[in-house]
């Protein structure tokens, strides 16, 4: 098992569109954070802090460079790296759709529950969170909600 909870080596993200130039979204990024520590991205709009957290959480491949998460590698090892994060982002624009029951039934599936026991615990943490005033449950969610937006290791 890693020492760290996050390592970056060299990571590189280009986006090329046909007709334009490539955009060089993250330039040879690198750093490591280990377990237990609260880590913060700051920057400006731009700098790439979407698009190394859509690496982190394999929502997108890196061009060049590597990214372990608690010491799996996002692009070999996918599924394990989902099985041991969270993550809400905030530019994820489906779960202004859904209701918070079917936000939890979304993300229990991402980390490899079956549709049963996604179902069960997902009811168990609604019932826990039950109250006159719980109409927000089934309700779509608003992106206050759904913010701020990161990462939560398992």
């Amino acid at each position: 098992m890693s020492e760290f909870a996050l390592e970056v080596e060299s990571l590189v993200k280009v986006y090329a569109s046909r007709g334009k130039s490539p955009v060089r979204a993250v330039d040879r990024m690198s750093f490591c954070v280990p377990r237990g520590i609260i880590f913060g991205l700051l920057g400006p709009n731009g700098a790439g802090k979407s698009t190394l957290l859509r690496m982190l959480t394999t929502l997108t491949r890196p061009t060049e460079g590597t990214a372990k998460i608690l010491g799996y590698d996002a692009v070999k090892k996918p599924l394990e790296v989902r099985k041991r994060i969270s993550s809400v982002i905030q530019e994820t624009a489906v779960e202004l759709f859904l209701s918070v029951k079917d936000n939890l039934l979304t993300y229990a599936r991402f980390q490899g529950l079956d549709k049963a026991m996604a179902a069960r615990r997902a009811n168990a943490l609604i019932e826990e969170c039950r109250s006159p005033r719980s109409s927000w449950l089934t309700r779509p969610c608003s992106s206050s909600m759904n913010s701020p937006p990161g990462w939560i290791p398992s």
